[in-house]
């Protein structure tokens, strides 16, 4: 890869915690930092999207198979908890609005969703149940205040952000119109009972 040497910092610490091998480093009278790096293609999943955001789109970046090798340790998780829908159903704003506090969101107003979807990342560790589908009682009083629902845009994945967001409790739905990120057990009692 081929990035400025004022991001030489962040890059070797992103490869390191994908253990990545730093095989030849050298930096031009330019100031572009030129390295080499052997790392598996499990751990380089989703790099293309860090080293573009890390860089500020500045980064070169290239890969190429170098042989098979025994399985490697993976890269160290380091994401939040997830938001699980708890029941299926059509995304509401009226809902979105109240679940975007508790994080970033996956899903827009008006798609479908089932139990057991991950429709955002938490702000904290640990997994959230919300109700994206919730309603919004109607009342024969309103105000100027209930007309207008400002949602932040939602997160889109490509496949390969979605195989490195996921984890060993996690699955991938991938269909020709959409890519769903689910848990293994849809319902909470199930997802309890395999914890245990």
């Amino acid at each position: 890869m081929e990035i400025e040497s004022q991001y030489v910092g962040v890059i070797t610490e992103e490869l390191g915690r994908r253990h990545a091998e730093l095989l030849d480093s050298f930096t031009n009278d330019k100031g572009v930092a030129r390295m080499v790096y052997k790392i598996s293609s499990r751990n380089l999943l989703g790099f293309r999207t860090s080293i573009l955001t890390k860089t500020r789109g500045n980064g070169i970046f290239a890969s190429r198979f170098l042989g098979y090798e025994p399985l490697q340790e993976s890269s160290l998780r380091l994401r939040n908890g997830v938001l699980v829908a708890t029941e299926g159903g059509m995304v509401t704003a009226y809902a979105l609005e109240s679940v975007q506090q508790r994080g970033k969101t996956f899903v827009d107003p008006g798609d479908q969703v089932y139990e057991g979807q991950v429709v955002g990342l938490r702000n904290q560790q640990g997994d959230l149940d919300v109700n994206v589908c919730k309603a919004k009682h109607l009342t024969n009083f309103r105000s100027n205040a209930d007309v207008l629902t400002v949602l932040d845009a939602s997160k889109k994945m490509s496949l390969e952000e979605a195989l490195d967001f996921i984890e060993d409790d996690e699955l991938l739905e991938v269909t020709p119109l959409n890519l769903r990120l689910r848990k293994k057990y849809l319902s909470k009692i199930q997802r309890l009972r395999a914890a245990r």
